[in-house]
């Protein structure tokens, strides 16, 4: 009855050992995180807005009724002569600030009664020239903004991946955990099993004294325990799956710790939080920069006009001139021909918009103390991302120190159950205790896994503090 209950026992714990390793356990849990495709997707959004803000303005095109729309006219007292339509459709596009073409197409018609106006053609051409001059300028910080998002999504996905292997890990220490306890209780359980049999065969004590009653209750005791621990080995195991939609039969035998060399290595890389700050940073300060620094607007124009004149019947006029605007002053100078005429003319057209001081005042203001909120965040940032690497190296550094001592007491429990082996065949020390032993070197095997993931955990939040290298593609 003995020998089949530790064989029963043992049955058991073997299902421990046939198992996925680490590495296929995270990457299945990678796989099942929900939160990781929503980051995924987040990340390739921000992608996309972040081309398009690089796009500038996009091409416009659109086609329009003109100012006057299309309508029909008459007089109550003559419809006869008067009734009649008139039409002018316009025409626009415009290829955006990357090449700057503004073209503007006008055909206007008009009849009524027996008098036809028309058709009348307007074509306005604008071409800027701010790139040719070298004063061309873009909302650079827009596009710096959108690259921040960008790299902010990147670094969420990527510190989202760390988090879910270090959960992973805690929930395999967790388990580590239990099963130690397991062996713990049963090595306290075989002693006991030990020590009732001897009772109940050999008749020590009398049934119903004390003494016999303190080694029953201390038997069932253990007994109980093991069932109980073994319903907490399924419920963690059940967590286990919810967490991660992973189903463990086991545990992997052996967790092998990162090299130091991992930590050491994320130190050399910037903190992700301080890259994040500098970035934003930047963008402020670019937007500070513009909003200070006022740009001419240099186009230059064409123009031609093709119309009727009651008194003097066809006309044509074309013309070209240059423009130019600097913050709400616009002063266009056109020379042209008037062809049916002969005519050569020059004229000036001066505008003048008065700006927005208040806007203009308050949006630098809110600019500017953007620029000092990103710089003392990204100051903080590097400053509690040092102290956060500085405490979790210490951590992984003290768990490598447990380690050393611990595999210095597993070696000496080995040879202490080698010792144990020659005293069974000798009959010096019995099968019970001798399983005892190797209960015990098999928690502490569990207690090494368990310290081996905190070197783990300590390792990866490292990592999740530097900024992640691109990957290869």
């Amino acid at each position: 009855m003995f020998r089949a209950a530790i064989i029963l026992f043992y049955l058991f714990l073997a299902t421990f050992a046939f198992c996925a390793d680490a590495d296929s356990i995270i990457t299945a849990a990678l796989e099942n995180d929900t939160e990781i495709k929503l980051l995924k997707l987040q990340y390739e959004k921000a992608v996309l807005d972040d081309v398009f803000t690089g796009r500038l303005d996009p091409v416009e095109f659109s086609i329009t009724t003109g100012r006057n729309g299309i309508g029909v006219q008459w007089n109550w007292t003559r419809p006869e002569d008067t009734f009649g339509f008139f039409l002018a459709p316009e025409v626009t596009f415009y290829s955006g600030e990357e090449i700057g073409t503004a073209i503007t197409v006008s055909v206007g018609y008009s009849a009524a009664g027996s008098t036809e106006n028309g058709p009348d053609v307007d074509i306005a051409v604008s071409q800027s020239l701010n790139r040719m001059l070298g004063l061309y300028h873009k909302k650079k910080w827009n596009e710096l903004l959108s690259f921040h998002t960008v790299e902010r999504a990147r670094l969420s996905l990527a510190s989202r991946s760390v988090d879910v292997q270090i959960d992973v890990y805690v929930q395999l220490s967790l388990l580590y955990q239990v099963r130690r306890e397991m062996l713990d209780a049963y090595a306290e359980f075989i002693q006991s099993e030990s020590k009732y049999k001897e009772m109940t065969t050999y008749n020590y004590y009398r049934k119903g004294t004390p003494s016999w009653d303190l080694v029953e209750t201390e038997y069932l005791r253990l007994k109980n325990k093991q069932e109980t621990l073994k319903v907490k080995w399924e419920r963690q195991r059940e967590l286990f799956f919810l967490r991660f939609g992973v189903r463990l039969e086991a545990v992997p035998e052996e967790i092998r710790s990162l090299p130091a060399e991992y930590v050491s290595g994320a130190r050399d890389r910037e903190l992700a939080g301080e890259y994040l700050g500098k970035l934003k940073e930047e963008a402020y300060k670019e937007k500070v920069f513009q909003l200070r620094t006022k740009y001419p607007e240099f186009d230059l124009l064409f123009n031609f006009q093709n119309y009727e004149d009651s008194r003097q019947g066809i006309n044509s006029n074309i013309s070209t001139g240059l423009s130019w605007s600097l913050g709400g002053l616009s002063l266009s100078v056109l020379s042209g021909l008037r062809l049916e005429q002969e005519l050569f003319f020059v004229s000036f057209i001066l505008t003048y918009t008065l700006p927005d001081f208040q806007k203009e005042e308050y949006d630098l203001s809110v600019a500017q103390k953007e620029y000092e909120m990103s710089a003392l965040e990204t100051k903080l940032a590097r400053r509690e991302g040092q102290i956060q690497f500085g405490e979790y190296e210490l951590t992984y550094l003290d768990a490598l120190d447990s380690l050393e001592n611990l595999d210095y007491t597993i070696e000496l429990k080995e040879i202490e159950i080698k010792k144990a082996e020659a005293d069974v065949r000798s009959g010096l020390l019995s099968r019970s205790a001798f399983l005892r032993l190797e209960t015990q070197r098999d928690s502490l095997l569990m207690q090494k896994n368990s310290l081996e993931i905190s070197c783990i955990v300590a390792a990866l939040r490292t990592q999740k503090l530097a900024y992640p290298e691109p990957k290869q593609e």
